[in-house]
Order: C-alpha cells, then structure tokens, then sequence
C-alpha cells in the first residue's frame, strides 16, 4: 500500500503544479461554439500492465468536441481523474483531431500519440513526455452518442456519453 502511495506522490505534485500559474488566468483555450457537441458519460479507468493503481469509475463526466479550424477539432475534458487517488479533477485538451465522416451521420478519429494541453499550453512537465495521450480513438455513429479509448500514464481510458 505506502509502495502506491509513493509512486502516486509524484504524479499529484506534476498534476497540482500543474493546475495553477503566478497569475492564476489561464492561459488560452479553444472554446466551445454554437458548433461544439458536448456529451455527458461515464469514464471507466483501467491499468495497463504494470501498472500500481486499481480500476475505478465515474460518471456525469463530460467530453466537448469544438472546430479549432477548417479541417481540425479539439477534445475538451474539463474534469477528469486518471487515478482514483488524485486529489483534484484536472482539465485538458487533445487538439488536432481530424473527423472522419462515414457517410451515415457519424464520425470517427483516432490520433496514435499526442501531448495534451493544459491551461493552454503542451502539458509535458517533465520533458520526457510521460503523460502523452496513446491510441486515441473516437467514434460517433450518430452525432448522439461518443465513444473514445485512450491509454495515459499507466491508464486506460474508456469513454461512452450522450449528447
């Protein structure tokens, strides 16, 4: 139990200096539109391999998809958790997300690895990459309803709301 503990201590410390600046504004963010679709769902968190914290869940979590441009799409997660142990919720962005419409109504995307964003900014704090977003994959086949997958840190996620 103190050996989870221990490894969680570092992450809390990135994930809290992470949540605050000199001037406590945020920086800039990609806001929602009259375009943006938001869902509210049910996050499921599970280990990967080797990983030291336990599967957990929580609900009425919401995930935003907004135009950042012509041709591309931010993810917007204003509250998430990745370890039941964390003391806050956190936010982040996933941005150049390219939808791919199947011509029935839905859409997917999938993005293999990217750094989040967070309070506008490339969340890397310790420059070695190590809460990069892998295997990112969405799907809508609706507009209604959104899928998305993703493994961060030693996680993975699973996603499932309605607009």
């Amino acid at each position: 139990m103190y050996k989870k503990f221990a490894l969680l201590l570092p992450l809390v410390a990135l994930l809290l200096g992470a949540c605050h600046n000199d001037n406590d504004t945020p920086g800039p963010t990609i806001c929602p539109t009259d375009n943006a679709w938001s869902y509210t769902g049910q996050l499921d968190v599970t280990p990967l391999e080797g990983s030291p914290f336990t599967a957990f869940a929580e609900s009425d979590i919401v995930f935003t998809l907004a135009p950042a441009d012509e041709k591309t799409h931010t993810l917007m997660i204003p509250k998430i958790k990745f370890v039941e142990q964390m003391p806050v919720y956190i936010s982040f962005d996933v941005r150049g997300i390219e939808l791919i419409d199947d011509e029935k109504g839905g859409f997917a995307f999938s993005i293999d690895e990217t750094i989040p964003y967070r309070n506008g900014a490339p969340y890397d704090p310790d420059g070695k990459g190590t809460y990069t977003i892998r295997n990112l994959r969405g799907s809508s086949p609706d507009g209604a309803t959104l899928s998305v997958s993703f493994d961060c840190y030693t996680m993975h996620v699973d996603y499932r709301g309605n607009r």
